[in-house]
Order: structure tokens, then C-alpha cells, then sequence
């Protein structure tokens, strides 16, 4: 199972992309997964190649960055109490504000059939607006957990 039940969290708070960003990266290092150097790799890699998209509920990103900074593949989802402006994946001159975070740490090849699950995953309206309406970290591992594995 890649994802992590502790890396799931509900309604955190963040200031700004950046911050949100590097508090759940840093929920991979403390749990193990991730090198000291994840979350530096995870913000500069987003500052390099965007990964926000827009989905059809909400916004939503999907942060990661080379595999030499993970010591086991791992996902992660968080819900944002507030939506954070990051850049849109493909056109970095178009800010969104996503309201959830798929972290990945992931091998290469690992994250090409995530990012495919992922895909549906935003391409469903219905199961997007059950992730926001989450209550709590179980509550959304238990949901997304069949679906992305």
C-alpha cells in the first residue's frame, strides 16, 4: 500500500504554497520515508515544474521530486483548511489554489501509474467533493485508500 495513513491529514493550516508544501514533506521525513532533503527538493522542484491543475470540483497539486530523496515510496493526501496559490502545471504564468495536496515519493516508474490513477481520480466530481467533505485523517485514508492504493 502506498498510501500512508500517517501522512493523511485533514484540514491543515498553511499560509501560503510554500509552507503547505513543506509541512507535508516534512511529515515524510519525521515518519521515514523521505530524506532531510525532501522537502528543499519538493519546494525547489515546484518552483521549476508547477504541478497544480484544476480539477472538476477544486483545485487540486501533486508535488514531487527526483527519488534520490526518498528512502521508501510513499503517498500522501491533505486537504488544506484554506486553499494555497501554487502555479499550474503547464502553464506556470496561471496560478490556482488547490484545496488538496497528493504528495508523492515515489520511484520514476511508480510515479507515471500514480499520476494515471491520479488523473481519475481529478476527473471525478463526486469523489473529489468526498475528499473535501472529509472529517478526519481516517475518514480519507479509508476513502482513498481502494482507490490509489
Amino acid at each position: 500500500m502506498l498510501l500512508k495513513e500517517e501522512l493523511v491529514r485533514v484540514g491543515l493550516d498553511a499560509h501560503d504554497g510554500e509552507e503547505a508544501l513543506r509541512k507535508v514533506a516534512q511529515g515524510f521525513v519525521d515518519a521515514g520515508y523521505a530524506k532531510d532533503s525532501y522537502p528543499q527538493a519538493i519546494v525547489d522542484r515546484e518552483a521549476v515544474f508547477p504541478t497544480a491543475l484544476p480539477a472538476v470540483a477544486f483545485d487540486i497539486a501533486i508535488p514531487h521530486c527526483d527519488p534520490a530523496h526518498i528512502n521508501e515510496p510513499a503517498v500522501s493526501i491533505v486537504t488544506l483548511r484554506e486553499p494555497v496559490e501554487l502555479k499550474m502545471m503547464g502553464d506556470p504564468d496561471t496560478t490556482l489554489r488547490p484545496r488538496v495536496l497528493f504528495m508523492l515519493a515515489l520511484e520514476a516508474h511508480g510515479q507515471v501509474e500514480m499520476l494515471r490513477r491520479l488523473m481519475e481520480v481529478i476527473q471525478d466530481q463526486r469523489l473529489l467533493e468526498a475528499i473535501g467533505a472529509c472529517a478526519n485523517a481516517h475518514e480519507l485514508y479509508v476513502l482513498m485508500a481502494e482507490k490509489i492504493g
